[in-house]
């Protein structure tokens, strides 16, 4: 009887790991009884974020999280049929190594799109000893050019200094794809990332479809421009190969797979360096050349909880080391080699918006419970010798190996 128990207990898990609706729907459950479908340990580090975008740290140790805001009351209309909700509620904050927040700057302009996207400060980046901050509320202007897409460096107290004027350089030099398809619709562009390399800032553009390089003297070029503005440039980092490494989250509806991370030298060659992924809005390149993807959601739509975080080995091997992330938004690795995330970096006005630590170097409850039925299945066979009830090593063996290629939550 007690055989008959366990073999239906483990046809249980098994369906539990098979069917992904299944396991997204109870992760929840499975993530407060240690049973979660992540590879390595997951910690929340930071909490009370409003739409946390962009992510780099300082030479000191603390993480600087660029955040888009909670928009505000005032409305305002921005085209015939294109409403905003607009406000000052953007800010970067500094998150020490203790975890404590302080608020680096405030008052940046904010906005909910007529398109329910939350926009404000999206990219954050340290160049030396300054923090610089790429505003996205502006694309679209409605007169008040205070609310115009810029990079400002951060000084003392709080005090902004504009270096460059993003939204003016896109409407007098428009980018390949504006002049060349009508789906590049927003003249002062939709910046998003932003990273430090050398002496320079390097931004992306998800609606004008550009990588720019920018001095902290002003000087700006374009590095990058695609013809077509369906490649959507989200995420930005420099490589330890001396390129740089853009996500591209790909072209509407999002199809499952359309994404890809892109590596480009800095003279502006390109090269697809990972395809096959779905919303990637965010990458990380560690010293080994190991690349680390960010997911936002799956695929057709906005699903809540289907974040993921990617692994690709040099050998072109992939894994899931997190899984049901909610709308994750950045990604960045730390000077202890652990991976920050981004979460509830979408729809969080109520501050819900966190920063998530991923230890590499430490298992998470999935490699755990794979162990188990490892162990499980030795003792099986050990105790059975496999012919008094054969089916039992056999089952725990098929799941073993379900296991290293499965993982609760998985997308749709």
């Amino acid at each position: 009887m007690a055989l008959v128990v366990g073999a239906a207990v483990l046809f249980g898990v098994l369906a539990l790991f098979v069917s992904p609706r299944v396991g997204r729907a109870l992760g929840p459950a499975l993530d407060a009884v240690g049973l979660g479908g992540d590879l390595v340990a997951r910690r929340v580090v930071a909490r009370g974020l409003l739409n946390p975008r962009g992510l780099a740290f300082g030479p000191d140790g603390a993480l600087y999280v660029a955040e888009a805001g909670a928009a505000g009351r005032e409305r305002v209309q921005v085209a015939p049929k294109q409403q905003y909700r607009i406000g000052r509620s953007g800010r970067v904050s500094r998150i020490g190594p203790d975890g404590d927040r302080v608020t680096l700057v405030e008052g940046l302009p904010s906005a909910l799109t007529s398109h329910d996207d939350d926009v404000g400060p999206t990219g954050v980046a340290v160049l030396g000893n300054s923090v610089y901050v790429l505003t996205a509320a502006g694309g679209t202007s409605w007169g008040d050019s205070s609310f115009d897409n810029a990079v400002f460096k951060i000084g003392p107290g709080g005090a902004l200094a504009s270096i460059f004027d993003y939204q003016g350089y896109n409407l007098r030099e428009p980018s390949l794809a504006r002049r060349s398809d009508p789906r590049a619709d927003v003249p002062g562009g939709m910046p998003y990332g932003m990273a430090a390399y050398g002496q320079h800032l390097y931004t992306t553009d998800g609606n004008l479809e550009f990588v720019l390089e920018l001095g902290p003297d002003g000087q700006a070029r374009r590095i990058l421009e695609y013809p077509t503005s369906n490649h959507v440039l989200t995420g930005i980092t420099p490589g330890p190969d001396g390129a740089l490494y853009v996500a591209e989250l790909g072209p509407w509806p999002y199809q499952e797979g359309s994404g890809r991370i892109t590596r480009l030298d800095l003279d502006g060659q390109a090269t697809e360096r990972w395809a096959g992924l779905t919303t990637p809005i965010a990458v990380a390149v560690a010293d080994d050349g190991t690349l680390y993807a960010l997911e936002f959601t799956a695929p057709l739509r906005q699903w809540p909880n289907t974040g993921r975080v990617l692994r690709r080995s040099q050998d072109g091997g992939v894994e899931a080391l997190a899984t049901r992330l909610n709308f994750p938004t950045a990604m960045a690795l730390g000077p202890d080699g652990n991976l920050y995330v981004a979460n509830n970096g979408h729809h969080s006005a109520d501050g819900s918006g966190e920063i998530v630590r991923l230890d590499l170097g430490a298992q998470g409850p999935l490699v755990r419970l794979r162990q188990w039925l490892r162990s499980l299945h030795a003792a099986a066979a050990l105790i059975l010798h496999s012919s008094f009830v054969p089916g039992i090593p056999v089952l725990t063996h098929s799941l073993v190996q379900l296991l290293r290629t499965t993982h609760i939550g998985s997308p749709p």
